[in-house]
């Protein structure tokens, strides 16, 4: 994925990622014993959203410099 997204996908991805963290944690709350693919998915979930934010932050930055 590329470190430059476009604050026009910023929201829709972030978006994308609240729905996976819900889908993840109501499957979760069902489970006595957390799954690693799911642990997987939260890391990658962590990963995706960071790299949202520093993108953003970039872009924010540029704007106001």
């Amino acid at each position: 994925m590329d470190k430059s997204i476009a604050l026009l996908n910023a929201e829709y991805k972030s978006g994308q990622i609240s729905t996976l963290f819900e889908v993840i944690f109501d499957h979760i709350c069902e489970q006595e014993v957390v799954d690693r693919h799911l642990l997987d998915l939260i890391g990658i979930a962590c990963d995706l959203n960071n790299q949202i934010k520093q993108g953003v932050t970039s872009a924010m930055e540029a704007t106001h410099a």
